[in-house]
Formats: C-alpha cells, sequence, structure tokens
C-alpha cells in the first residue's frame, strides 16, 4: 500500500472516531495493528485504548495503553491515559 492510500486510510479511522462511531472504528485500528507497513506502531493502540476506556473497558484500556509503550517508551499520551485508568 502506498503512503497516499495509507495516510487515506488513517483519515477514515480518525473521522469515524469523531464522528462517535467508535465501534466502527475498531476493525480498522486492528487492521493497522496487524499491519507490518504501518509506521506509528503505538498510534493504533493508543486510540483503541481511547475508545474502550470510553465504553467503560478499563481492562482492555489499560492493555492497550501497555502496547502503545511497549511501541514507544516513554510515549506520553499512553503513560497519561494508563495512569488515568489506574486512578479512575
Amino acid at each position: 500500500m502506498d503512503s497516499h492510500v495509507r495516510q487515506s486510510v488513517q483519515r477514515h479511522r480518525c473521522y469515524l472516531i469523531e464522528l462517535g462511531r467508535e465501534d466502527d472504528a475498531i476493525p480498522w485500528l486492528k487492521r493497522a495493528i496487524d499491519s507490518p507497513r504501518y509506521e506509528a506502531r503505538q498510534f493504533p493502540h493508543v486510540n483503541l485504548a481511547r475508545i474502550y476506556e470510553k465504553k467503560g473497558q478499563v481492562l482492555d484500556a489499560v492493555a492497550e495503553y501497555g502496547r502503545a509503550v511497549d511501541k514507544l517508551p516513554g510515549y506520553a499520551p499512553a503513560v497519561a491515559g494508563c495512569d488515568a485508568c489506574r486512578e479512575g
């Protein structure tokens, strides 16, 4: 997949989330996680974690935030999200 197509798919995922269609975005985020060519490996994990957090699936959210930190140690949005879940 060329970079233009990847960017279009990324915009589509973000658009679904912005529309409040998180359930529709989940399969797209999981595809991004599984894609060997996706460069910013932490992003889909954080976006998926935020969806899980919003849905009250705190354990799933913490797991995804943890996976984001595994991909990019110290990634501030993932660390903050994980801390917020643990405090909440």
